[in-house]
């Protein structure tokens, strides 16, 4: 399976059609009209950090994330827009429960103690995604009597 793009329809694996229509109509009434778009694009960033933090791992070109991370990410939609909108959804113990199991997941992940499908077009990893921090330049903290520096950043 290839990597994924977030849409609405993994919205609606997590909410029911009520909350769901809900969700958009309470997004309408108040001026959030991208509320879903906002939390797809936060919710595929978050997921993207967490796999470019494992330093064995490359991300796909777009805004796609791997498979294996695709029923995390769903459950942090919910949570999230259950949060922006707490008229709309109930934020119930499965909810706060599911979220936590989700970031739980992605931790691992991030620590590469879950592995991700590779991706098919990739971008460079997360050496890309975090500016060139990661993959190829390291940071040393170092401690001398002699220099008021604590960082060599070579």
């Amino acid at each position: 399976m290839s990597w994924l793009t977030l849409a609405e329809s993994d919205v609606k694996q997590r909410l029911s059609a009520t909350e769901f229509d809900a969700v958009k109509a309470s997004a309408l009434a108040t001026g959030l009209t991208n509320a879903i778009t906002e939390a797809l694009t936060e919710i595929t960033n978050e997921v993207r950090g967490y796999v470019a933090a494992c330093n064995a791992n490359q991300l796909e070109t777009g805004a796609k994330i791997p498979p294996e991370c695709l029923s995390a990410a769903r459950d942090r939609l919910a949570y999230v827009l259950s949060l922006r909108l707490p008229t709309a959804l109930p934020l119930n113990d499965h909810r706060v429960e599911a979220n936590k199991a989700a970031i739980e997941f992605l931790k691992d992940v991030a620590a590469c103690k879950v592995g991700v499908e590779e991706p098919t077009n990739p971008v460079g990893g997360a050496s890309e995604f975090f500016g060139g921090l990661a993959g190829g330049q390291t940071r040393i903290a170092m401690r001398s009597d002699d220099q008021d520096s604590d960082y060599d950043t070579d």
